[in-house]
């Protein structure tokens, strides 16, 4: 929540997030700096780099796990209404984009999640996001000095030789 605190104070410029950081976006209560003041950007193309700004990062979704043994009609039935419920109401009530497939009109959302619904419709190809491809201890090194990163315990420059020595070892 650090980051999401920083960002939405005006004390960060950028904040690398999913969508369903837009229910934050949208409260007024939490957010100071206002909706007028946030965009919405896919990665920006780099020479020499793979991709292309017209990809936008997506989610693999929501795991869930449920035991075999405890599987029965009641659980298939809660599944089944979140499966089917799930991505219009959270659009609705919050305009959080999820990976449920939203059915039937919810009515007027957010300017700002109208303009990330925008983006989304005209993008061709997704791709995983980076921390996605990264190895293990990759991953436990840039979450566990993520929030050292945002308060300024840890420059930019040691948070990524941390992260690149884990990329390099594999």
């Amino acid at each position: 929540m650090t980051a999401v605190n920083q960002f939405l104070s005006g004390k960060a410029a950028m904040f690398y997030m999913g969508s369903w950081i837009l229910g934050n976006f949208n409260d007024p209560t939490a957010n100071v700096i206002g909706n007028d003041n946030i965009g919405f950007m896919p990665f920006p193309a780099v020479e020499g780099g793979k991709g292309s700004a017209d990809e936008l990062a997506a989610n693999v979704g929501v795991p869930l796990a449920m035991s075999k043994a405890r599987y029965d009609d009641g659980s298939k039935q809660w599944l089944n209404c979140i499966a089917k419920n799930f991505g219009a109401q959270s659009l609705k009530d919050q305009g959080v984009i999820t990976g449920f497939k939203v059915d039937g009109d919810v009515g007027e959302v957010p300017a700002l999640t109208q303009s990330v619904q925008d983006q989304i419709a005209k993008t061709s190809k997704t791709v995983l996001w980076f921390e996605a491809l990264f190895p293990p201890k990759a991953s436990t090194t840039s979450q566990t000095n993520a929030s050292l990163l945002v308060t300024g315990g840890l420059s930019p420059e040691d948070f990524m030789s941390k992260v690149q020595a884990d990329l390099d070892e594999g």
